[in-house]
């Protein structure tokens, strides 16, 4: 499953891990988070949108 973020282009990517339990990986197409695990579609989801902007701020020079 596939959601698309417009606002800053970020593919998210959802997958079912077995167990009840959802596995996500996120990219803006520069940066790429995976391993990102869930109870829910959306908890995965939230957690790569999480890690992703987390990466995306230690990597912006000037902070």
């Amino acid at each position: 499953m596939l959601f698309f973020l417009r606002k800053n282009r970020v593919k998210v990517t959802v997958f079912y891990d077995g167990n009840d339990s959802y596995k996500a990986m996120a990219t803006d197409g520069k940066r790429s988070v995976y391993n990102c695990y869930g109870s829910t579609k959306e908890s995965a989801k939230e957690m790569a949108l999480y890690k992703l902007r987390k990466f995306q701020e230690e990597e912006t020079p000037g902070n």
